[in-house]
Formats: C-alpha cells, structure tokens, sequence
C-alpha cells in the first residue's frame, strides 16, 4: 500500500490547487461558476455533444476538435446527465488519470517526491486552471503520461494503444507519435550493432508505432471522408484561421510582448505567457545538459516545436504546452531535494498564483 502514498499525495495536492481556482472563482462570479468552467472551447465541445459533427465551408467547424473526449462525454450524457456536467466530469476524471501517470513518470526517472511535484508542477502551470473546466487537456495529457511512463518500462504494445487515444483526443499528439517511431528506430540500430539478428526488426515497437499512429490517422481519414478532400483537416484549420510556419514568428512575438511593443499588452496574459514559453526552451536546455531520459527530452523539443510554429492564438500557447510535462522535471528535481519547509512555501504560492491567474484568464482576458 506504501508504493501508493505518493500518487494518492500528488491527487491531494492537485485536488487542492483546482479546489483552490473553483472556489476563488465561484466568489467573484458569485455562484458555482458552471458557466465559466464550460466557454470557450467547451462551446464547441458541448456543441459535438449535443448535435455531433457539422461541416460547412462558410464558418468555423467543430470538425476541428477530435471526437475521443466529447464521445466519452456523449456517453455520459447518454445516462441522463446534462451536456455541460458530462464534459466537466469527462476532463476531471481525465486530469486525474494524468496526475497519477505524470507522478508514475516522476518517480520511474527520479523519485516519489519528484513525482508529486513534477504532478503539482503541472497543476500550477501557467493556464493550469483549463485542466478543471470542459477542456481535453486533462484526458490528452493523461494519455501522454502513461504512453511514456509505458515506453519507460518498456511496453510498446501498451504505449502504443495510449499513444492512439491520444491522437483521437488532440492532433498535439504528433510529437508523441513520433517519438514512439524514433523509439523503434533507435532499438533498430542498437540491434544491429549488437548482432542481434532475430531482434534486428524490434516488431513490437514497430507494431506500437504504427498502432500509435492509427488514432491519428483515422480521424484525419473520417474529416476526408466528411470534408471530400485527402487534405480535409487542414481546410477546416484553415477556416479557424490556424496556420504553420516558421518559428520565429511566435519568438518574435515574445520579444515584442517582453518589449512593450504591441499595443495594450498586460503582463497578466502576454508577459506570463511569453515567460512561459521562454521557460519551456531554457527547461529543455537543461534536460539536455543533464541528460534526462532521450524519450522525455524528445517529445518536449517535438512539443515545444509544436507550439511555436503554430501562427496564431498566441496567448494559447501557454496552454498548449501543458502536455509537455516533462519540462518541469528540472525543476522537480531541485524542489524534492529542499528543505520542507522552503518547498511548503513555493508550493503554497504556486497554488496561490495559479489560481488568481486563472480567474483572470478566465473572467478578463477572454479565451484559455
């Protein structure tokens, strides 16, 4: 039962930061904020939910959200519960499971202590406070979590199916696919330079590759099918206006927001997101020179590219690294070997910060 403490302790302290956010913001709005925790991309969701897919090219399409997370929460709008709860408790559950799998990732490559802040590093990240609204970062970022935390211990068929739940949850899921494939092709080569022909194809990994790939790649087939076009997914992201380029677009933004240069910027949401994003490359750097695990330093250089050659919805981007959780395991690292009571106070602030910012982004400065 010991071996549990720690996940049941990360839940804890997850439960207690999002508590915190529902809580502060259910005293501004006076009320459960039930209709703050379910805008924004929750609309769209709510919107598959109740009337399924729809496609036109004179607007926006829902078909730009991937079916896994609404279809669970179809599901339990099935049993008689209401659109807006079904999705809320579809992505608490999801932010649960990947709480566990991010303090599981945490201990594999450190310790128990490491993965309970690696967990509530992830619960106070910036734009953490989308994990307890109507949003699928909590189920993607859970199936994330595990897909590692299996390829860790080396269970690529496991990975793999993980892997496809992601890709039917968000196209972000790209990164993770092909750190799977790089998996197969470094096993390959380290076959083949060992001699060993009868493991020289690595067939499981290969199989949890392609397997991983599926999810992905049946949705993008169904918007074909849907849309008329092979090339369907990307008409109906075009129409949201969501193009990619070259990286140095969002870098320049940062510099502009840090700058002053553009107009009406408050370091609420473009200072604390530009923060963020130039946190997540020094991260990476570090995971680098202190060679963390090649898979987990991977998929955040993959996630991190990502991000920033999408164009637009800049100040987004925070949110959208929030799957990338190993990034913070630098920093991780250094707070589980501190002294309690300096830990007690950063976490204590953390969970104070998180949850102001998220009342803001969420009553004042429009979407997550």
């Amino acid at each position: 039962m010991r071996k549990f403490e720690g996940a049941w302790a990360a839940l804890a302290a997850f439960a207690g930061a999002k508590l915190v956010f529902v809580v502060a913001l259910a005293a501004m709005v006076g009320g459960f904020p039930l209709a703050q925790l379910t805008a924004f991309d929750a609309e769209w969701y709510r919107s598959i939910v109740v009337d399924g897919y729809v496609y036109t090219t004179e607007t926006h399409s829902n078909l730009a959200f991937f079916p896994l997370y609404p279809g669970v929460a179809w599901l339990v709008h099935a049993l008689g519960v209401n659109p807006e709860w079904s999705l809320l408790l579809v992505a608490w559950a999801g932010s649960a499971l990947a709480v566990l799998g991010i303090h599981r990732v945490g201990r594999v490559v450190g310790s128990d202590r490491t993965g309970w802040w690696l967990a509530l590093l992830w619960a106070v990240a910036p734009r953490s406070h989308v994990q307890a609204m109507g949003y699928s970062e909590g189920p993607f970022t859970a199936f994330v979590a595990w897909a590692l935390w299996a390829a860790l211990a080396g269970r690529p068929l496991l990975a793999g199916a993980l892997t496809m739940g992601a890709g039917l949850t968000r196209p972000a899921a790209v990164p993770l696919m092909a750190a799977l494939w790089l998996w197969w092709l470094v096993g390959v080569v380290a076959a083949s330079r060992a001699g060993r022909r009868g493991d020289r194809w690595q067939w499981r990994r290969l199989v949890g590759a392609v397997l991983g790939s599926s999810g992905f790649a049946a949705y993008w087939l169904a918007v074909a099918v849907q849309t008329g076009s092979p090339l369907g997914y990307l008409r109906v992201q075009e129409a949201w206006n969501s193009t990619m380029g070259s990286p140095l677009g969002p870098l320049g933004d940062v510099w502009d927001r840090l700058s002053g240069q553009v107009d009406g910027a408050t370091w609420i949401v473009d200072g604390i997101v530009s923060a963020t994003i130039l946190a997540a490359i020094a991260l990476l750097v570090v995971m680098l020179a202190t060679r963390e695990h090649w898979l987990l330093s991977t998929v955040v250089a993959l996630g991190l590219l990502l991000v920033l050659t999408q164009q637009l919805y800049f100040n987004a981007k925070a949110r959208m690294l929030l799957p990338w959780f190993p990034m913070w395991l630098p920093v991780a690292r250094w707070l589980a070997g501190r002294d309690p009571w300096l830990a007690a106070a950063v976490g204590v602030t953390a969970v104070a910060g998180s949850a102001w910012w998220g009342v803001e982004a969420s009553l004042l400065t429009g979407s997550p």
